[in-house]
């Protein structure tokens, strides 16, 4: 075999050795982090059913989250316009003050604390009922299960289950603690 095949063959070997160990740690973080998932059941009147169902992991909802402060940080330094150029050549202005991080209501900033560190024992939890309700034909149940937040409600037109890895609930309110 000459030289130059011999360094290709080798070239191409190193190559598909960093594509499979990239695709094996993003598996891995991906499996690492959970999954997210939403599941609805819509029954019409005429008994007909509607169902969607969307799983995704939430490594993609963790980076989304940590990127919130940044966007803030950004917004601040920034004079409250941005420009942007068409693909025409045309510019518009965007006024960024129609986003407000500092929504909410005053109520949820004196429960934050108390949300932060229920998110801290939900990891510590990892099989209890945290609440359930019944009124009348609906029915609310919040449990942690495996690691993760369970919330579903179910009544007679619809079901809702939801489930969310107790990490990304953790990241997602102390996120918001740092926004306020």
């Amino acid at each position: 075999m000459k030289t130059i095949a011999k360094l290709f063959l080798i070239l191409t070997l190193v190559f598909a050795l960093c594509v499979v160990t990239a695709a094996a740690s993003l598996t891995w973080s991906v499996y690492h982090s959970g999954l997210i998932s939403v599941k609805v059941t819509e029954r019409n009147w005429d008994n007909s059913t509607h169902r969607v169902r969307v799983m995704f992991p939430a490594a993609f909802a963790n980076v989304a989250i940590r990127t919130l402060p940044v966007l803030k940080r950004l917004e601040a330094w920034d004079h409250n316009h941005h420009r942007w150029n068409h693909d025409d050549g045309a510019w518009a202005d965007i006024d960024v003050n129609d986003h407000h991080w500092h929504g909410g209501t005053d109520d949820f900033e004196e429960w934050l604390p108390f949300l932060n560190a229920v998110a801290d024992e939900l990891e510590r939890y990892p099989d209890m009922e945290i609440v359930e309700v019944d009124d009348g034909d609906e029915h609310v149940r919040v449990a942690m299960r495996g690691g993760a937040l369970y919330v579903d409600v179910h009544s007679d037109r619809e079901d809702v289950e939801v489930r969310i890895p107790a990490r990304t609930v953790r990241l997602a309110l102390e996120t918001l603690s740092e926004l306020r």
